[in-house]
């Protein structure tokens, strides 16, 4: 009966260590007489532990980690064997630079013996091996998400050109907007046969201030403008409105269309086209 609860409590260690106390269980005996090498403080290999797990699923053992480098070094996913679906995936490629070693760390972790290193050092060393990480990692990155980001961007362009299409094409909208502009003219005291245009920006949104102060205050100088559209007619009114709501039915999808962040994500996605390119030609 003991030896059953020994080896179960032996177990829970197994779940329950951190990680330092697992790098100490898990070196030779030979090991454990000398004193571990430590390159990363507590705070610094906590962090690198947590980011080997969020792209593993759990703590790598070191021939993961000798396959990862092998396709980091490769810029080439296939290179990295099992690994490979971690490194074609964007978001878990975005976690690597923080579980990077620095300039400083990797010298200090090719300079010692791997065996009188501890766990995390151990692990982290394929990675303190490479060249030019940033850089490698950057266009793995790209490699994984350019699909992505270009069929997201094209998509909300086409959906931009299919709104301006529709604006253009428009008859109702058209019809409506003239009645608009000798609206206007009436207003302003002129010609009411001189439709020389207004702001659309504007213009519309003021219909909608603009209430009679009298009868139904509901009643707005944008139904009038609707009424006078349709020659006055309820039938005509009705058509007016559900022609407008099928002609324009593609504004509906970018309605809240940022059109500064649309331009700013187009300049971001070629200047990384652009950086890819030059980083090619090294």
């Amino acid at each position: 009966m003991m030896d059953t609860i020994d080896v179960q409590f032996d177990g829970l260690k197994n779940y329950f260590a951190d990680d330092d106390e697992l790098s100490k269980q898990g070196a030779p005996a030979a090991q454990q007489s000398q004193e571990m090498v430590r390159v990363f403080d507590n705070t610094r290999m906590q962090n690198i532990a947590i980011v080997m797990r969020g792209i593993f699923g759990q703590m790598p053992l070191a021939q993961d980690m000798d396959f990862l480098a092998a396709g980091i070094e490769a810029v080439d996913p296939a290179r990295a064997g099992p690994m490979a679906p971690s490194l074609r995936d964007g978001e878990k490629i975005s976690l690597l630079p923080t579980a990077m070693p620095t300039d400083e760390e990797a010298q200090q972790l090719r300079e010692h013996d791997p065996d009188r290193l501890r766990q995390v050092e151990r692990l982290v060393l394929p990675l303190a091996q490479l060249t030019r990480c940033p850089q490698r990692i950057r266009a793995l990155r790209l490699a994984a998400q350019a699909e992505m980001l270009h069929d997201n961007l094209q998509g909300r362009l086409e959906n931009l050109q299919n709104a301006c299409d529709a604006l253009r094409d428009s008859m109702a909208l058209r019809r409506f907007l003239r009645t608009v502009a000798k609206l206007g003219s009436w207003i302003n005291s002129s010609d009411p046969e001189m439709e020389k245009g207004f702001a659309v920006s504007s213009a519309l949104g003021k219909l909608r201030l603009f209430r009679a102060v009298r009868e139904d205050k509901a009643v707005s100088l944008l139904h009038i403008a609707i009424l006078a559209a349709a020659g006055a007619e309820v039938p005509v009114v009705q058509r007016l409105c559900s022609s407008l709501a099928l002609e324009l039915e593609a504004l509906d999808r970018v309605a809240r269309e940022d059109l500064a962040d649309l331009e700013q994500a187009i300049r971001q996605f070629a200047a990384e086209e652009a950086w890819l390119l030059q980083e090619c030609e090294h």
